[in-house]
């Protein structure tokens, strides 16, 4: 059964076993732009400040506010006070606390995932552009078997699969968190059944993963380094 987005907009409890995935509509969210900007520390304000367009400087504080927030939420924590650490690839993480979490965002959406089970990646992309670019990039980033994937696709649906590719090998390089190229083609996801099928041509074993509920014109993906997760998705609002 595909999943579905629940629209309650509580946060429950973030159980063991469990992934939280939140999609976020940012033009919804911008009527709650001055609250959430105002968890973000100076550093954080001045990253957003960088963004030379309006909207991408307001869709970096929404997405970096609901960090914040839901954070605070699932660690009991004052969402001001939270202090993210880095590695060397940008990833942040809380020290001293069993709580993973990632975040991505795409056009007018926000998605953000949580958990504890283990290292964790989440993407979503619009789904844009011209098909030939989109060849050329898994020609170059894709591995044998997905590009054989993709080209198995009647043509009408390869502009998706290709996305639905993309997200699955992006989440997966962000929950390990060594950067986006890092060796892309040195593994494979499956389109069908959202799986990492191998890595350096050896069966994959301890990576979770599931595609994100529909979103129109939009793919996305979450990924958790165990073997086993329940995911549990929900609108914010």
């Amino acid at each position: 059964m595909k999943p579905d987005w629940d629209k309650t907009g509580d946060c429950p409890a973030l159980l063991d076993g469990e992934v939280h995935v939140w999609l976020a509509h940012v033009p919804s969210a911008r009527a709650h732009l001055n609250e959430l900007a105002a968890l973000l520390s100076s550093d954080e304000r001045e990253r957003a400040a960088r963004f030379r367009f309006e909207p991408h400087r307001e869709r970096s504080q929404i997405a970096r506010g609901l960090l914040r927030s839901l954070l605070a939420r699932y660690t009991q924590s004052e969402a001001e006070t939270l202090c993210f650490a880095y590695n060397q690839y940008g990833k942040p993480e809380l020290r001293s606390c069993d709580v993973f979490f990632n975040t991505s965002h795409s056009g007018d959406y926000v998605a953000l995932g949580f958990t504890r089970a283990g290292a964790v990646g989440v993407d979503i992309e619009q789904i844009r552009g011209e098909m030939s670019r989109h060849e050329a990039i898994a020609r170059r980033y894709f591995a044998p078997g997905e590009q054989r994937q993709l080209a198995s696709r009647p043509e009408s649906e390869r502009a998706t699969a290709f996305f639905h590719l993309w997200t699955c090998k992006e989440a997966f390089v962000k929950a390990r968190g060594d950067g986006l190229f890092s060796g892309l083609d040195q593994f494979e996801t499956a389109l069908d059944g959202s799986r990492v099928v191998s890595i350096g041509g050896v069966p994959a074993s301890g990576w979770w993963m599931s595609s994100l509920p529909e979103v129109p014109n939009y793919a996305g993906a979450v990924v958790v380094n165990t073997s086993a997760c329940r995911p549990r998705f929900w609108k914010w609002k």
